[in-house]
């Protein structure tokens, strides 16, 4: 009588401008049961992080005017999925004190960027801006005269190129066999170079 199970499934796929598709699923079933009284579960500390999800049309990280809620959008916390309501809100009840991850797979060419939550009050709330992703491309050249230069491998196909962003993460992506490449991220300034293991 003091059992209740919980079953939860969420499958996500997309597929941008590269072509490259992007699957994400999740299965979750979990077990609650109230223990006879007087025995402990835990003695950690617990609190409740509320997020609020929207998407951030100006790009400044704040909702303000011009932007608008995210609804029924997926996110991860942690190993739990959770998904957004009508007013872009999710909420994790009696979360145990610590740091967790908080991840927005792509979904419509919006995301944000994954962030670590260091979760020690006992309510919490953190603001997830979802931006556009705009698409980054380009194409890298050889140069190279057979007539005097020693031979080389004049293949453009999976050289490795870096995408620096101002913050400090760093995204990596492949040319293809004319050596173009393309990846889409978040608006901003980028230092695009060529890893020189590849």
């Amino acid at each position: 009588k003091a059992t209740t199970i919980r079953l939860q499934g969420q499958y996500t796929y997309n597929k941008g401008i590269t072509g490259d598709p992007f699957a994400y699923n999740n299965v979750q079933i979990a077990f609650k049961q109230q223990l006879p009284s007087g025995h402990k579960t835990s003695s950690k500390p617990k609190g409740t992080i509320t997020m609020f999800a929207f998407y951030d049309n100006n790009y400044n990280g704040v909702y303000d005017s011009g932007d608008e809620i995210a609804e029924n959008y997926n996110l991860m916390l942690g190993s739990v999925s959770f998904t957004t309501n009508k007013n872009g809100m999710a909420s994790y009840k009696n979360l145990p004190y610590g740091q967790y991850v908080l991840f927005t797979p792509p979904s419509n060419d919006y995301s944000a960027k994954s962030q670590v939550i260091d979760h020690n009050s006992k309510s919490r709330r953190v603001e997830i801006a979802l931006q556009q992703l705009a698409t980054l491309q380009g194409n890298i050249l050889l140069e190279y005269d057979s007539a005097f230069d020693l031979p080389v491998t004049t293949t453009l196909a999976n050289y490795k190129i870096r995408v620096h962003a101002e913050d400090g993460s760093l995204i990596h992506t492949l040319t293809d066999e004319d050596g173009k490449y393309m990846v889409q991220v978040p608006r901003g300034i980028y230092t695009i170079s060529l890893d020189q293991s590849s």
